[in-house]
């Protein structure tokens, strides 16, 4: 599982193939999602023994998100934590305190708490002596904690899935391995659920020829005019897809396209008929046409979307060729509760 990252000439070709609650103290700032937090109640519990036997022994929160922020900042894996917690929408709360413990020595505490979209996915406490500065410590303490969340992947999309309860799409989603001439290369699964995943196929002897097969859950949230039902949601995917798809042609300054209407498609099966919704765009580069054509299904509670750009002759056979062979998880226990409120 990994992200699928594109280039930007393979964006102008391929873009058109696919398409808690926590008491804060301080601000974000704007280096990186990292937030002071209040401690945990055991923490402050052991702050207040701490002073009730020595006033001043304890002090909460020495460290605000600023300082925390420009610490992280400036350890040694600061580009791979920032571009980490880029890569979603993650936040770090972080409480910390520092004592005199029983040996006289001076101890900092970080309660490191990782979320996404407010829900919690890991807490980790890192514990350190300071020998003579604060900042040092704190600093060596923030590098112990990026280590742990690359050995026990925190960041990684299937922690989200799994702290929600959302689809495995690792475990249970099937794609074939080929398509027509198009071999698969690569699935990727988003880190937002609502998202699901995509599966990139390319072509053996045409770089630029890619096949995308999205799979991800129906929208929880109601459409317009309050009906939720199969031609409703194809057709809204594909006609939000087109508005897209124009927008994107227009800031890459390209006027010479065509974009065809939205329509209804039926494959036929010697076990059954499958129905769905197609979209085919078409817009002149400097040498020769460049197409994408888009088909839509539905499966279970998930959508199946079909990408590539070639014609739309040829995507139909692929996609009649394939789609029997799409097998996509279950409604899971996340989008259950989603679509319950």
């Amino acid at each position: 599982m990994r992200v699928l990252l594109l280039s930007t000439k393979t964006l102008l070709v391929g873009f058109l193939a696919t398409f808690t609650y926590i008491q804060l103290l301080y601000a974000q700032t704007s280096s990186l999602p990292i937030y002071a937090a209040y401690v945990s109640n055991s923490l402050k519990q052991k702050c207040v023994e701490h002073n009730s036997a020595e006033p001043s022994n304890c002090h909460l929160n020495i460290l605000d998100a600023y300082a925390l922020s420009d610490l992280a900042s400036s350890i040694p894996k600061a580009q791979e934590l920032i571009e980490g917690l880029g890569l979603s929408d993650y936040e770090v709360l972080i409480g910390n305190a520092q004592f005199t413990n029983n040996e006289g020595q001076t101890e900092l505490v970080l309660e490191i708490s990782t979320v996404w979209r407010s829900v919690p996915l890991d807490e980790k406490t890192f514990t350190g002596i300071i020998d003579n500065n604060t900042d040092e410590t704190a600093r060596a303490l923030l590098s112990d904690w990026v280590e742990y969340l690359a050995k026990n992947e925190v960041l990684d999309a299937r922690k989200i899935h799994a702290v929600l309860q959302a689809s495995n799409y690792e475990q249970d989603l099937i794609t074939p391995a080929k398509i027509g001439d198009f071999i698969k290369t690569d699935t990727a699964i988003y880190r937002d659920p609502l998202a699901g995943s995509v599966t990139r196929y390319t072509h053996p002897n045409f770089g630029d020829a890619i096949l995308d097969v999205s799979v991800y859950p129906i929208s929880p949230f109601p459409l317009a005019n309050g009906k939720i039902t199969q031609t409703n949601n194809l057709a809204n995917e594909l006609k939000n897809e087109s508005e897209q798809i124009k927008a994107r042609l227009l800031s890459a300054h390209i006027s010479d396209y065509l974009i065809s209407d939205v329509t209804p498609t039926t494959l036929s099966y010697s076990d059954k008929n499958i129905s769905g919704h197609q979209l085919e765009v078409t817009f002149n580069s400097h040498t020769v046409p460049v197409y994408s054509t888009q088909y839509i299904f539905m499966q279970n509670d998930k959508i199946i979307k079909l990408s590539g750009n070639v014609p739309e002759f040829m995507m139909h056979q692929l996609v009649q060729e394939s789609l029997p062979y799409i097998v996509v998880p279950r409604e899971s226990i996340f989008m259950q509760r989603m679509r319950q409120g």
